[in-house]
């Protein structure tokens, strides 16, 4: 008797122990939902939705900052030394007639392959704008270049381009052509380098414009159709203005990344012949990692930077002009 009540008490305790025994993820649920009410509440959710672009400031914000304290000194990957010095590298930098080279390929590249982009990328945009039959199949094509990476595109143009086995010195000898080196003379060389970003980056160029193309109003053009004006008097009076905010999109697409152009040089001349293609990056290239001269690397790109960001802002403000003129 005693041994059953014994028992049915156990039972009883055992059932109101298991009735009050709360879950643990249950609980964990709890405390994070309190959590997230004391969190994300109405004033602290603009902060919040700022935090990862701050993130990303600071870790580009960071790097850059850096290499500016860098350019001001001599520091050494060799002997992992940096003293400040001030401005000496500066001082070397403008004095080097190396340096000065460098800016002139620089910008020879650079406006070279971004001008003769726009005007192939302008002549393309054109002519798929034309209702011809098969223009969805001819866009997918052009844009096939464009999806090389650029290393790949500087491997296959050399190849190309080879003054022994390249396809373009055996088809030109069938017409007389001379076989030419065109990587390893000085006289060609950037005009290889800038055929092979022209080759890359045309579509880009192209497709950017196809779309501004599309997207100017009608009524203007069929105004001055009735009117009887030419197709030039069009183009000129308003298809360059309508389009002008584009075109300076292209530019300072183009321009930025040509002027900061690496690895199509590194890969196509490695800054050769003669230096006849050593750009502003290549050249910091050679200073940080073959010759461990970071200071003097630092300063180059700190210079490079600058005249991007000039470039840059000039481009700009044009296209804000211009963006007012055509809202207008």
């Amino acid at each position: 008797m005693r041994e059953t009540e014994a028992n049915r008490s156990s039972r009883a305790c055992g059932t109101a122990a298991e009735s009050v025994e709360i879950p643990v993820g249950e609980g964990l649920k709890g405390w994070s939902k309190r959590v997230k009410r004391k969190i994300i509440t109405p004033k602290s959710i603009p902060y919040l939705l700022y935090l990862p672009c701050f993130i990303v400031t600071v870790g580009i914000l960071y790097p850059f900052f850096r290499s500016v304290y860098f350019s001001f000194t001599d520091y050494n990957l060799t002997y992992r030394t940096a003293s400040f010095i001030g401005l000496e590298n500066y001082v070397e930098m403008l004095i080097s007639s190396d340096f000065w080279n460098s800016v002139r390929v620089t910008l020879t590249y650079a406006f070279s392959a971004t001008t003769i982009e726009l005007a192939l990328g302008f002549a393309m945009a054109l002519l798929l704008l034309k209702p011809i039959g098969g223009r969805t199949i001819y866009r997918a094509i052009i844009l096939l270049p464009f999806m090389i990476p650029p290393v790949i595109e500087a491997i296959m143009m050399r190849l190309m381009l080879a003054p022994v086995i390249g396809v373009v010195n055996y088809l030109g000898s069938f017409v007389g052509m001379p076989r030419l080196g065109w990587f390893g003379e000085a006289n060609t060389a950037m005009f290889s380098v800038v055929l092979i970003d022209v080759h890359n980056f045309t579509p880009f160029a192209a497709i950017i414009l196809l779309a501004g193309l599309q997207s100017l109003p009608s009524r203007p053009f069929e105004a001055a159709r009735v009117d009887g004006a030419s197709s030039w008097f069009i183009f000129r009076k308003l298809t360059l203005p309508l389009l002008k905010p584009v075109i300076y999109v292209v530019i300072l697409f183009r321009l930025i990344e040509s002027l900061i152009m690496f690895d199509m040089i590194y890969a196509g001349t490695k800054g050769g012949p003669a230096k006849a293609t050593m750009s502003l990056h290549v050249n910091a290239y050679y200073h940080a990692m073959r010759w461990t001269m970071m200071g003097e690397a630092f300063v180059q790109l700190v210079i490079l930077w600058a005249v991007v960001f000039v470039c840059s802002f000039i481009i700009v403000r044009a296209w804000r002009r211009a963006l007012g003129k055509r809202l207008i």
